[in-house]
């Protein structure tokens, strides 16, 4: 039983109680005025009554005002809870669906220093949920609640860790690639056919070739399977908020 319901008992109680009590007074004194008390009896009497009632009154009030505050406090911590968990959920999407989601074809050497504020981002991102996640736990009274935010978050971390490991290795690899194709383009003339220096830069080009065809290859099957999964699972967070915020 929760303090307002309390307190709200007590109130309804004390309303109860003092109104036959003031009731029997009345009555007494009336009684009493008919058959044995003079004119000063019925004054003191009715002196006493109006004290009792104005006690009453006061503590009444006093109960009001508590049951008001601890409803206020309550209201407080929910609204809390609640912008804790829409906190969480806004980071959580902007993770998943803005960060994570890098279109890794449309890069190359000309653009590939593009790639270092998206790693940037999702660093971020990663952080400001791991922020609002903190927020719901110390927050958030229920548990399986909680334990949802923080099972999404861990799946949603696997294709953080995909897109890390992919969106820097496809960086250093446009990095190398950005090298070559400067220093061919400055040596120009000087490198024929045949020479050792073009062997070098066609070999070195095809294995950087190569390495970025293994980086693209199967990014988007991989980061397919392991996006569908982390909406699956913050899915079932979301209508785990729902249900919670709408008790």
């Amino acid at each position: 039983m929760t303090t307002e319901t309390i307190l709200l008992i007590i109130v309804l109680g004390l309303n109860l109680i003092g109104g036959l009590f003031i009731l029997h007074l009345k009555k007494y004194f009336s009684k009493k005025g008919e058959n044995l008390a003079d004119k000063e009896d019925l004054e003191e009497l009715t002196t006493i009554v109006e004290e009792v009632k104005t006690k009453f009154e006061q503590d009444t009030e006093l109960l009001r005002a508590n049951l008001a505050i601890e409803t206020n406090k309550k209201n407080v911590i929910f609204n809390e809870q609640k912008q804790s968990i829409i906190d969480y959920s806004t980071h959580l999407n902007i993770w998943l669906w803005d960060s994570l989601r890098i279109a890794v074809h449309e890069y190359n050497h000309t653009n590939h220093e593009e790639l270092k504020d998206k790693i940037i981002k999702i660093r971020e991102s990663y952080n400001n949920v791991n922020v609002s996640l903190s927020k719901v736990q110390l927050l958030v009274p229920s548990e399986t609640l909680v334990k949802s935010c923080h099972e999404t978050l861990m799946e949603v971390l696997k294709v953080h860790g995909f897109v890390d490991i992919r969106v820097s290795r496809l960086k250093r690899v446009l990095s190398y690639e950005k090298v070559l194709v400067d220093q061919f383009i400055s040596r120009g003339e000087k490198i024929k056919p045949g020479d050792l220096s073009f062997k070098f830069y066609e070999q070195q080009a095809k294995d950087n070739a190569d390495e970025k065809k293994a980086v693209l290859d199967d990014y988007i099957e991989e980061h397919g399977k392991l996006f569908s999964s982390a909406v699956q699972k913050r899915n079932e967070f979301l209508a785990l908020a729902k249900h919670y915020l709408n008790m």
